[in-house]
């Protein structure tokens, strides 16, 4: 067998070991879930009685209000680097996309697909789709940072040691992106020339990060694209808000400017398949943190994750259309 099969063999049996891990993750810590509140069950079913169909029929307009719009801030960045696409196209892009948020790794599933299809389909240049994807989860990064610090006011005594392991988060995250964007800055330049195997990658780079300064003389794109994504996370909290009142829990919108980005940092960890599981536990984790019981915060969180899974369900849909009657290509 030629040395390079034996690799792609070999990364394709790890690759599906770490994917059953997470399948693996997910399941256990719903699991964990259910079994906890086991003993209180018909509570939980009195309480699932209770939900208000109204209240969540608005918290899904919101959540699909986030993705329409959040089309919108994706066209902008790419017009800001002279690329045409459809507003239709992105948005059947970023349905499925959602989707692919979903059965994959983490919460960034949905990124590589969004890049790798208007690449492969509409023929966009490989680093103009790459820096607008990640030039909106640096946006997302922003936004969330300003919201958090918006409630630090009224939380901070709740959370005194979660925030700090919150601001590491951020500030790394930050500091990755700057490596991303100016490598030269921080002499990555340099640093691949001198190691052989690096050698090779290191015009890429520089030459990817160039792409960033297409955005720099165009600040107005910059400015309408972050409003947008400004309006893209508060969809997803007013989301949250609404899946409260179906409860009645009594919380405020507020509470939810902070409870939203901690879920968004959370979910980003590749330590299950979309977070499942994961946001889960951590819903419920903050909700009693505001004094809400543990069973309506176990029925909370699996509202909100229905909210989710019919989003990717839609987006699963729009990917079997894309692929019978576009004919298009995707990664599975």
């Amino acid at each position: 067998m030629p040395v390079s099969a034996a690799k792609e063999k070999t990364t394709t049996v790890k690759d599906r070991i770490f994917t059953y891990l997470r399948i693996s993750s997910s399941v256990c810590l719903l699991l964990f879930l259910i079994l906890k509140n086991i003993d209180n069950f018909r509570e939980v079913i009195h309480i699932i009685g209770q939900v208000s169909i109204p209240f969540m029929l608005v918290a899904a307009l919101f959540f699909t209000a986030n993705l329409v719009i959040g089309t919108f801030r994706w066209d902008v960045l790419l017009r800001a680097q002279e690329v045409g696409v459809s507003k239709w196209y992105l948005l059947q892009s970023v349905y499925v996309g959602y989707f692919y948020n979903n059965i994959l790794p983490s919460n960034i599933g949905g990124d590589f697909y969004r890049v790798y299809d208007i690449s492969k389909n509409r023929g966009v240049e490989l680093k103009k789709s790459i820096s607008s994807a990640l030039l909106e989860r640096f946006m997302g990064l922003i936004s969330l940072s300003i919201y958090l610090a918006a409630s630090f006011v009224s939380i901070r005594k709740l959370f005194d040691r979660g925030i700090t392991t919150i601001i590491i988060f951020l500030a790394v995250a930050y500091l990755l992106f700057a490596i991303v964007i100016r490598p030269k800055f921080f002499k990555l330049d340099k640093l691949f020339k001198r190691v052989r195997f690096l050698s090779r990658f290191g015009d890429k780079m520089i030459a990817f990060s160039e792409t960033f300064d297409i955005f720099g003389k165009k600040p107005g794109s910059l400015a309408l694209a972050f409003f947008v994504n400004m309006v893209t996370q508060v969809c997803v909290i007013f989301c949250y808000y609404f899946v409260s009142l179906s409860l009645g829990l009594g919380m405020s919108l507020f509470d939810f400017f902070f409870i939203v980005p901690i879920i968004f940092v959370v979910t980003g960890i590749p330590i299950s398949i979309g977070g499942l599981g994961v946001r889960e536990n951590i819903l419920v984790l903050l909700l009693g943190t505001f004094g809400i019981s543990n069973e309506k915060a176990l029925v909370f969180s699996f509202l909100v994750l229905i909210v989710y899974l019919f989003k990717a369900f839609t987006g699963g849909i729009v990917y079997l259309a894309k692929s019978i009657f576009f004919r298009t290509k995707g990664f599975v």
